[in-house]
């Protein structure tokens, strides 16, 4: 799939981060904003058919989201290559969110910012979690004299509705020009639609009720649309998948609560997730309400 400015302003940093982790055997996998944009040009390049055929152009955006899952993150060196490649761009930490958000400066003035988040590692002993900030402990046994192991500076933000991560991604290969000019392949992951859509329906409710004022309220459109978009663009493969996934982890306690989401804030053609949907794009007919109210329905059963 080939990526430029004009897919996405992100596209050409996107290039120079999977050119700089080149020879380090380091798969990103993508969330929020950017991995959607690269999920519809994906869509865009297959020319499968989709549930509907209204789908929101996805937005631009200035950062991007690196989930961390356990395992990646519980390579010492691949962490190592990862913060190097961060450094040697010229990323630098967001005070008070130091390691797990980067961010640099352009000379147009814009700033491209990079958020790295971390499954719930629960009881795994490999990791110590500090309020929303998970890091990697240090090996509990080392060779006798040897110096003490100097971690990778890389905490991820806590993010426990990030569930079967690795679970049938969408893998992608990408081409394009960095942001230097050079031609740069690679590849990244993106989650699985019921995975992106249980990280989606969290994000919505806590944009919609846990904030405060009216500025939250261009966030619960955006992330309502998101829910939608992912809804709209299933393919008849992915759709077909999703009552697996469903049995498969519909009783985690993540997927529990997404369930009470959908159920409470994406009830019927009057509830307020599917006003949010119509306030951030457009009205939806009711065909349309119907097959995306099903599907979502149908894919968060109710507990």
């Amino acid at each position: 799939m080939k990526l430029s400015e004009t897919t996405t302003p992100l596209a050409p940093h996107l290039l120079d981060l999977l050119d700089a982790l080149e020879t380090q055997d380091v798969v990103l996998t993508l969330i929020g904003g950017f991995g959607l944009i690269l999920r519809q040009e994906h869509l865009k390049e297959i020319g499968q058919q989709t549930l509907l055929e209204r789908i929101p152009v996805a937005r631009a955006t200035e950062d991007f989201d690196v989930l961390l899952h356990l395992e990646l993150f519980a390579d010492y060196e691949k962490l190592y290559a990862l913060r190097n490649a961060l450094d040697v761009l010229g990323y630098t930490v967001v005070p008070d969110r130091e390691n797990f958000q980067f961010r640099k400066s352009l000379d147009d003035g814009h700033t491209v910012k990079i958020d790295l988040l971390s499954q719930d590692p629960q009881n795994d002993p490999r990791f110590k979690v500090k309020g929303k900030r998970v890091g990697l402990k240090a090996p509990a046994k080392q060779p006798k004299g040897s110096p003490p192991v100097k971690l990778p500076k890389i905490h991820g933000y806590l993010t426990p509705e990030a569930i079967a991560v690795i679970d049938n991604p969408l893998q992608l290969a990408i081409e394009g020009k960095n942001s230097n000019g050079k031609f740069v392949q690679g590849g990244v992951c993106i989650p699985h639609p019921y995975v992106y859509l249980i990280l989606k329906l969290f994000a919505f409710r806590d944009w919609e009720t846990q904030k405060e004022g009216e500025r939250q309220l261009p966030y619960s459109r955006k992330h309502a649309r998101d829910v939608y978009t992912i809804v709209a663009s299933l393919t008849a493969n992915k759709y077909d998948a999703m009552p697996e996934f469903t049995q498969q982890h519909g009783k985690h306690a993540m997927a529990v609560e997404a369930s009470s989401i959908v159920q409470t804030l994406f009830s019927d053609s009057n509830a307020i997730g599917v006003l949010r949907v119509q306030e951030g794009w457009d009205r939806l007919t009711p065909d349309e309400i119907k097959a995306f109210l099903e599907t979502l329905q149908r894919s968060f059963p109710k507990p």
